[in-house]
């Protein structure tokens, strides 16, 4: 995963590269309605990061379709919390993001 840094003739900030390590569950509240969670590290692949904490809450839901197959609906707020460099007081600073899935499902 990488997020882009700043760069013009004032400002010049690295871009972030990390490689995200997950495990998680998937809880089926109903039929077809879902929560799901997820902890793990971002590993850095730039010298000079940080290996980051990783968790990730989410929801969803599953539609049926013909026969056995399913649209699977989701949507999920990823956090990454670590230590800023950065800072003068060193302290643990946290970035998220939201991310919304759309995923067909084959019924084989």
């Amino acid at each position: 995963m990488n997020f882009f840094g700043k760069r013009n003739q004032f400002l010049k900030v690295q871009d972030l590269t990390y490689i995200p390590a997950k495990a998680g569950l998937k809880y089926q509240l109903g039929e077809s309605f879902y929560a799901e969670g997820q902890l793990g590290a971002a590993l850095p692949l730039n010298n000079g990061q940080k290996t980051l904490f990783v968790w990730s809450p989410g929801i969803g839901n599953q539609f049926k379709l013909s026969g056995q197959n399913k649209l699977d609906l989701g949507i999920r707020y990823e956090a990454w919390t670590g230590k800023n460099e950065f800072s003068d007081l060193n302290k643990i600073n946290t970035k998220g993001f939201v991310g919304i899935r759309f995923a067909y499902m084959f019924g084989l």
